[in-house]
This record gives structure tokens, C-alpha cells and sequence, in this order.
């Protein structure tokens, strides 16, 4: 190969700069741009030929990489990283280019794999067994071929625990989780950071229990994690992963519904359990407000509840006016802004509002034009933020 020309690498590491920059738009705006590029010139010596180290490279992603490869390779690869999630059209664009490019990177080729089943395409069998031979990714392969054979149960590694899953392609936690290894909202890192031995923390809306175990793994035994969820299938699947686990003194699980009042609410039931949201129209699933458990403490609160939040919210005022709780609230509902609701609620109790930079790994204060783009509202109280740094 030839000898890599340096605005390349340049070009890379400045893709990298723009995210830590806090600036991710800008970022995946100048790769898009520089791909049009290259592939109106795919003969030339930097998209077919020029070799491009991964060690000369700032981006984690890259440095994780065994080879080499052109830039236009490696641009391909970063677009499905970061220009999209995992499940979007995007980015199984960009994961499929990788492959038509003739890198072979297994962490591509297993997501690659995974949407292909998804959408009932054979050859996801073909790019699932081309990807079997990677040691670090046995158990997601695993778990995929568990679901082509409609196995009862999965489960994948999650946080040093063996995390239980729905074996079903519609399940958004099972698509990402077996795809990529890992959940895809940054607020998960903040989470590790902040999280310490001895807190209690509140998971509204657990699902299947990513934010659970996330924070349980952080409690080494010492603290406490209460996990609501109103949905049967997934109430299951907690209840396997903490006797899997051996959990029990440290997850406790509601299998109820949380809202501003105590009642009886029904749920509205979606293919994707994550979207599955309550009706306050009369059913038979439990609902009680936070402030009727009484607990002694509470550090955190995470909140998602596909648009309920607030009444989630309005049912703990106690608890929030007590405890002073860190908050990470749900802020898109599908492709609705909801998280403005909370922040109106919120903020007469003294509450600001933040959102997590996963590159800088470092709290950035909201503005009104980040909502539209923003996953997950932090909310802090400045009179407890519990060591957080907080920017002015």
C-alpha cells in the first residue's frame, strides 16, 4: 500500500475534535461531506490505496481496530458509529459500505449481521457465521442465532452480569444489546461516573433493566435499586437476571405502574416493549405515586415513561423537595419533544437542567435550541449535587 498522505489523518482526528467540542452535528455534517467526496473519487490514492494507522488516530473506535485501512474505509465505519443509532437507516447504510469496502471489522459486520435478521434477510446467516471466529463477540452471536431458532430465552453479558432479553427481533433493548454490545445512550456512562456504593437510586420505567443493572453494577452490594415496570414480559425478564445474578438484596423490582396518584391505569401495548406507555383509562395494572413509599433517601431517579413523566414527577414532589434527587428524565418521546414539560415542573423547585458530553465526560448546561436533539434531560439541584461539577 501507499505511503498514507497526513490530511487523512488530519481529516479523521478532526471528526473526533468536533465531538469533543460538543458539537456532533458539526461532526457528522463534515464526514458526510468528505464522504460525497471520496466516493465521486473512488480511484484516487486516498479512497482506494492510501493506508491509514489506527494508532496515529485520537478516536477510541479507531485505536480499538487490528489492521489497516483507507481513510474512506474508516470514514464509512465512523459514519455507522456516530452518525446514527445502531437500528437506524443511516447507519446500516454506512455498516453495509464498510463491508462493500472489503473491511472486515467484526464489531460491523456482527451489527451488519443483526439488522439483516431484523429485517428477514438471509444473508445476516452469512454475515453472522463470517463474524463467529471473534472470541469477544461469542456471546452475542450466540444470542442472535438463539433468536433465528426462536429460543424461549437469551441472555447477553451487561455490566459483569448475564442481562436476560427478549428473544425477539422487536425488542429495541435485544436489537442494540446483541448488535453492538453495549446501550446506546451516553447518560448510561454518566450514570457509572456518578453512582457510588451505599446510594439508592429509583429506575421509572425499567423495562427490561439496562439502567437497573447499569446502576446495580455501581452499588457493589452496598446501596439499593428499586426497578418500576408495569409490563408482564419484561418484569419476567428482571426477575431472571437478578436470581441469575443473585441480586436480591441489592434490586428490588415494583411490577406496577408510576404516576401522580394511586389507581388503577391500563397500558397501551406496542411491538417494541420500550414503547409501551400507560393509559390513565381504567385497567387492571396497579399505579402509585413515589412519595407512598417513604424511603429514607434517594440519590437518583431516572424516568422514562414514553411521555408520562410528568405525572411520574408530580407523584414524587415529597420525595423531590426532600431528597433533592439527581434526575435523568426522557426528553424524546418518538419524535416528540416532551422533556420541556418536566424542565416547567422542575425548575420552581430549584432544579437545572443539564445534558451528559459522553467525550468530555462532563455535564453541559441546556439550552433551549439542545431539546430537539437531546435523548435525556439531567436535572441537579444546586443545594445537592452530591460532588457533581457543575458548569455556570
Amino acid at each position: 500500500m501507499q505511503q498514507q498522505p497526513d490530511n487523512s489523518v488530519a481529516k479523521l482526528n478532526q471528526l473526533y475534535l468536533w465531538l469533543a467540542l460538543d458539537d456532533k452535528a458539526m461532526a457528522v455534517e463534515r464526514a458526510q461531506q468528505w464522504l460525497e467526496t471520496l466516493m465521486q473519487a473512488p480511484d484516487s490514492a486516498v479512497a482506494s490505496t492510501a493506508c491509514v494507522d489506527p494508532a496515529l488516530l485520537y478516536d477510541p473506535i479507531f485505536q480499538s481496530l487490528a489492521g489497516q485501512f483507507t481513510a474512506l474505509q474508516l470514514l464509512c465505519y465512523w459514519l455507522s458509529v456516530y452518525g446514527s443509532y445502531v437500528f437506524n437507516a443511516p447507519a446500516i447504510r454506512y455498516g453495509r459500505l464498510v463491508l462493500q469496502l472489503g473491511a472486515h471489522i467484526p464489531e460491523n459486520t456482527l451489527a451488519v449481521a443483526v439488522m439483516a435478521l431484523q429485517q428477514g434477510l438471509a444473508e445476516g446467516y452469512f454475515w453472522l457465521n463470517h463474524v463467529a471466529q471473534a472470541p469477544r463477540l461469542e456471546a452475542q452471536v450466540e444470542a442472535a442465532r438463539q433468536i433465528t431458532k426462536h429460543a424461549a430465552a437469551i441472555s447477553v453479558p451487561y455490566c459483569g452480569y448475564q442481562l436476560s432479553l427478549e428473544p425477539s427481533w422487536a425488542s429495541i433493548c435485544t436489537l442494540v444489546l446483541v448488535a453492538q454490545g453495549r446501550w446506546f445512550e451516553a447518560e448510561i456512562e454518566f450514570v457509572q461516573q456518578f453512582v457510588k456504593p451505599g446510594m439508592t437510586a429509583l429506575d421509572v420505567g425499567a423495562n427490561v433493566g439496562v439502567y437497573t443493572f447499569a446502576i446495580a453494577s455501581c452499588l457493589a452490594k452496598h446501596g439499593h435499586i428499586h426497578a418500576f415496570e408495569p409490563t408482564a414480559k419484561c418484569q419476567a425478564l428482571i426477575q431472571q437476571t437478578i436470581a441469575n445474578n443473585d441480586l436480591a438484596s441489592v434490586v428490588t423490582l415494583h411490577s406496577v405502574a408510576v404516576g401522580a396518584s394511586i389507581g388503577k391505569v391500563s397500558l397501551q401495548s406496542q411491538a417494541a416493549s420500550e414503547l409501551n406507555a400507560v393509559s390513565q383509562t381504567a385497567g387492571d395494572i396497579q399505579q402509585i405515586p413515589l412519595d407512598s413509599l417513604n424511603l429514607a433517601a434517594v440519590d437518583l431517579i431516572k424516568v422514562d415513561t414514553e411521555g408520562m413523566e410528568v405525572a411520574v414527577l408530580q407523584g414524587a414532589r415529597q420525595l423531590l423537595e426532600t431528597h433533592k434527587p439527581i434526575l435523568i428524565i426522557e426528553n424524546m418521546n418518538g419524535a416528540q419533544v416532551t422533556g420541556d414539560q418536566a424542565i416547567t415542573y422542575l425548575e420552581p423547585l430549584g432544579y437545572r437542567f443539564y445534558r451528559y458530553n459522553p467525550y468530555q465526560q462532563c455535564l453541559v448546561k441546556l439550552r433551549q435550541s439542545d431539546l430537539v436533539n437531546t435523548l435525556n434531560l439531567i436535572g441537579v439541584h444546586p443545594e445537592a449535587s452530591r460532588g457533581l461539577w457543575l458548569p455556570q
